[in-house]
């Protein structure tokens, strides 16, 4: 397992109004997200978390060895580390339990949209994404 984890941005506290770009990968970049009971499982705790940690989901992709999901906060309480963790931790649990494997690599990707860019680009390059084969959807 790859044991580097991408590192969060020094002085910023990913908690308030902002948008996020997040890409997370499977285990050992296997194709697990290719089952479909699986993809169907993330997608679930993707929308179920993502409204308990006051984010709204604007668009997801989910391919066989990882997920882009574009999400904008929706209160300044909205915290995306406790967000992902959790979604993560809630998946992976469900997984592990079912088939004594791990679901994700550590650690995510994530990207804080600047104000002067578009969601819109975001959003097409998550739905038109070549390698996607998977469940995509525009939410808004």
């Amino acid at each position: 397992m790859l044991t580097k984890r991408p590192r969060r941005l020094d002085h910023f506290s990913y908690v308030g109004y902002q948008r996020y770009f997040v890409t997370a990968c499977a285990a050992f970049k296997r194709p697990l997200f290719a089952r479909e009971q699986v993809a169907a499982g993330l997608i679930e705790q993707l929308l179920r978390n993502a409204s308990h940690f006051d984010f709204s989901v604007v668009a997801y992709c989910v391919m066989p060895d990882h997920l882009h999901v574009l999400v904008e906060a929706t209160s300044d309480q909205a915290d995306l580390v406790a967000f992902v963790k959790r979604f993560k931790q809630m998946t992976g649990f469900a997984y592990r339990r079912q088939t004594s494997e791990p679901l994700w690599q550590a650690g995510y990707r994530e990207r804080v949209l600047r104000n002067d860019e578009a969601t819109d680009d975001v959003i097409r390059y998550i739905l038109e994404n070549p390698n996607s084969r998977r469940t995509r959807r525009e939410i808004r």
